[in-house]
């Protein structure tokens, strides 16, 4: 595992020491970039085709998958924010949650994303969150599970 720190000797969040080895668990080789201001790691998908993100700075936590990322605040210190997030990468991970992402059927103008719950990955659903005139592509950390909706 690579560890590149911003100064020598520089202390490692307790955010990230935890982060990182919960990844270690089901990841062989996970690494972390650091600029100035935050710590960023990328996991592949195993197609090499999706990218699973995560940045963690001074206030808060980012996951981000495919077309689709969310901000989890952890400078006032609110457990829960830290629980949303492991529940929401546990949940990516595990196919029990994938992103739904919409682009405009004429132009291909992104028009919005959002985390899933793969039960409610449906042309129905996704027409209610999204509208008509969409293409929505859902995709899941197991690429066997991508599907793709014309609304």
């Amino acid at each position: 595992m690579e560890q590149r720190l911003p100064q020598a000797g520089a202390p490692i969040p307790k955010v990230l020491v935890d982060l990182l080895e919960f990844l270690s668990v089901l990841f062989s080789d996970v690494s972390y970039q650091v600029n100035e201001q935050e710590y960023y790691l990328e996991i592949p998908r195993k197609d090499g085709e999706v990218l699973l993100w995560i940045a963690l700075d001074a206030e808060e936590l980012s996951l981000g998958f495919a077309d689709w990322h969310n901000h989890y605040t952890i400078a006032d210190g609110d457990a829960s924010l830290i629980s949303a997030f492991y529940a929401d990468l546990n949940a990516l991970l595990s196919n029990r949650a994938g992103v739904a992402c919409a682009f405009a059927n004429n132009d291909g103008h992104w028009c919005g994303s959002m985390l899933i719950q793969a039960e409610n990955v449906n042309e129905e659903f996704l027409r209610e969150e999204f509208g008509d005139n969409k293409v929505v592509r859902c995709s899941f950390w197991d690429a066997q599970n991508d599907r793709c909706y014309a609304l």
